[in-house]
């Protein structure tokens, strides 16, 4: 999925890959070097109350509901981010590609020192809609 057509997708359900509902898509991750999006934040729990990285790669999305690629199990028992969109050290993007078995990412980050920067939040959907996916100039909220 591009970062385009992830940035579309903002707002919709979301669910597993059988079907159950996790959730509402709140924000976007992406490679700090490539501008691919990466996780996907997720609002679960009752009222939303809880916020979630999960993996973007493989989603599918059909009548409003982007499909994960992973179990709801895996995102209730996923590592615990202090999410404020701020940008993901390695040494947690590591921790979540591991939870999720998410070898292309592991591999993608392993030569990364743990306090280095390896994914930032998408802040400003107009910079995306014209085309500045190389400039991570945006502002944390």
């Amino acid at each position: 999925m591009t970062t385009e057509a992830a940035v579309n997708v903002l707002g919709m359900r979301v669910s597993d890959q059988g079907g159950n509902p996790i959730g509402r898509l709140e924000g976007i991750y992406v490679d700090q070097t490539t501008g691919e999006p990466v996780w996907f934040v997720a609002s679960t729990g009752a009222f939303g109350s809880r916020s979630v990285l999960v993996p973007a790669a493989q989603t599918l999305t059909a009548n409003g509901v982007v499909m994960l690629a992973v179990n709801r199990g895996e995102v209730r028992s996923a590592p615990r981010q202090t999410l404020a969109m701020a940008p993901l050290a390695a040494v947690e993007d590591r921790a979540l590609a591991r939870h999720y078995r998410h070898v292309g990412r592991l591999r993608q980050i392993s030569a990364t020192m743990d306090h280095q920067t390896t994914a930032r939040p998408v802040i400003d959907v107009r910079g995306i809609a014209r085309g500045r996916l190389d400039r991570f100039e945006r502002a944390v909220l």
